[in-house]
């Protein structure tokens, strides 16, 4: 696959399929809106993908743009919540210094509490990046793919890495 062709891949699928994913920073997440609620984090993580066959490389794309905003609603009543998060950064993500997710709930010490995040992501693109995992578990990224004077160069030594 050509440079030229695997940006016009990941672009499409960035436009077409992508999921919106949460980054948790723990060190700046608080709840505090007319009043303060205490919120614990209970952050697991797994990767959910199945497993690679030998020789096959999963690519993973990940883009970020330069706004986002999140909130959530929560009844007047509740001082306490404990946020869940089934997280998935795909064995090799960290490097971002957030958690990675898709899939969480909210509950309170024994019922689970119907909350969702609101959020956006607007404006321009602040980074965009592409990690190759290998069936060994193996995780090379190539970083802002878009803007990347050594971006051919880069990719030629994953593939080599890879064949």
């Amino acid at each position: 696959m050509t440079p030229g062709l695997l940006k016009q891949m990941i672009a499409s699928k960035l436009l077409d399929e992508s999921l919106q994913v949460f980054l948790l920073d723990e060190n700046n997440f608080s709840l505090i809106g007319d009043k303060e609620i205490n919120c614990k984090i209970k952050y697991t993580e797994r990767d959910q993908l199945p497993e690679l066959n030998e020789n096959q490389v999963r690519l993973v794309f990940w883009e970020e743009l330069n706004e986002s905003s999140a909130s959530i609603d929560i009844a007047e009543n509740i001082d306490n919540i404990n946020l869940v998060i089934n997280g998935n950064t795909f064995g090799c993500m960290d490097d971002w210094g957030f958690q990675a997710f898709t899939e969480y709930s909210f509950n309170t010490s024994d019922t689970k509490v119907e909350v969702y995040f609101n959020s956006e992501s607007y404006g321009g693109q602040k980074d965009k990046v592409v990690y190759f995992i290998g069936s060994s578990g193996n995780c090379i990224s190539i970083g802002d793919i878009d803007n990347n004077d050594d971006f051919e160069e880069e990719l030629s030594e994953v593939f080599s890495i890879f064949a």
